[in-house]
């Protein structure tokens, strides 16, 4: 995130941007080392997109879940939401949780 604020940066201190740009509006000037950077991300990151494929399935070291969605090592739960999904839907990822949710392997 840091050298990816500094790129844009760097792209937009182009002599010819500078007349087309007003100002930097976020993180703005304040913001002026890598310390500052780091803290805005701390502060402002965040995700908009639909999180899947969290809670891996099967039996290797790194799964959390197994074939009927239950949770290794503790009896009696099952994970039955978009975690489990390998990739996200290409559609509404809202009904594929629905179907994962309302018919759980059993």
């Amino acid at each position: 995130m840091r050298r990816g604020m500094q790129i844009a940066r760097d792209i937009v201190g182009q002599k010819a941007l500078v007349p087309s740009v007003a100002h930097e509006m976020s993180p703005g000037p304040d913001c002026a080392n890598e310390a500052d950077r780091d803290e805005f991300t701390r502060r402002n990151d965040q995700t908009i997109y639909h999180n899947a494929g969290t809670a891996k399935m099967g039996t290797d070291p790194m799964a959390v879940v197994d074939s009927s969605l239950k949770l290794h090592g503790l009896a009696g739960l099952r994970i039955a939401d978009a975690s489990v999904m390998p990739t996200v839907v290409a559609g509404n990822t809202q009904a594929a949780v629905f179907m994962i949710a309302e018919k759980p392997p059993i």
